[in-house]
């Protein structure tokens, strides 16, 4: 008999599982759509961010190697109002776009908003306005300003034009 107790305790210790304790699950603090939401918008956001410095690298590029050809240069600056416009310069890039750079100064006693109009020409006669929106330049001071043109013309001439709001 004792053999018989002894196998049925040796049979039900080898059949026996361990126990498993048993953890109450943890609430989550944000339900799984809306974790799965937030991880897409920082997915999208990284590669806006991967986008934003490819373009970076390609600007630094392209300044880097000179892509642009100098056309057109004004070192006499133009008097438009009270506002000084020049020296100016246009060039085009490596698409063959006009790029027009120019310094204003504001020379009179109240600020400037306004309007300043780039008129280039080509040399079969064909007319571009550029225009640059200029907010509150302060008496006496200058800023640098750059327009870029997708006409595809190359330009002979340049003239200013303003317009004050």
């Amino acid at each position: 008999m004792t053999t018989i107790i002894a196998a049925a305790a040796l049979s039900a210790l080898l059949q026996a599982r361990p126990k498993r304790k048993h953890h109450p699950v943890a609430q989550r603090q944000v339900p799984i759509a809306t974790e799965r939401v937030i991880r897409r918008r920082v997915v999208r956001l990284a590669v806006i961010a991967a986008l934003t410095r490819r373009e970076t690298a390609l600007e630094d590029f392209l300044a880097l190697t000179a892509t642009e050809t100098p056309l057109v240069r004004l070192d006499a600056a133009t008097e438009l109002s009270n506002m000084e416009v020049g020296p100016s310069s246009i060039a085009l890039d490596f698409l063959g776009s006009p790029i027009v750079r120019a310094r204003v100064r504001n020379r009179s006693r109240s600020a400037f908003t306004g309007l300043i109009i780039a008129h280039v020409e080509d040399a079969a006669g064909k007319n571009v306005d550029l225009s640059y929106a200029v907010d509150s330049i302060a008496p006496g001071e200058s800023r640098s300003i750059e327009m870029l043109c997708p006409a595809q013309i190359t330009p002979v001439a340049l003239r200013w034009t303003l317009q004050q709001w």
